[in-house]
């Protein structure tokens, strides 16, 4: 079982995510999901938005409140851009 304290965190950092994605990625679709990994959870969010530049040496709030609520919890917050290609 979750603590309900990691949980609020979590869903927070969802929420930012998606917003985040929906905002500035004009993301039209969003896929979210949590796994357990042995003693730990792996929560991963999809989306077919745009990507953002640097990660790392982003200054923008939302990520920075998600990097703060991850290390509230005790864990990391790993970000990863990877536009969406369109074939044709």
């Amino acid at each position: 079982m979750v603590e309900s304290t990691v949980s609020l965190h979590l869903y927070y950092i969802i929420q930012e995510a998606v917003l985040n994605a929906v905002k500035h990625g004009k993301a039209t679709s969003i896929a979210i999901s949590i796994a357990r990994d042995n003693d730990r959870f792996v929560l991963t969010i999809r989306d077919n938005g745009a990507g953002f530049q640097s990660p790392g040496g982003s200054t923008g709030m939302g990520i920075r409140i998600m990097r703060y609520r991850a290390s509230v919890i005790g864990t990391t917050l790993d970000l990863k851009s990877a536009p969406v290609r369109v074939l044709k």
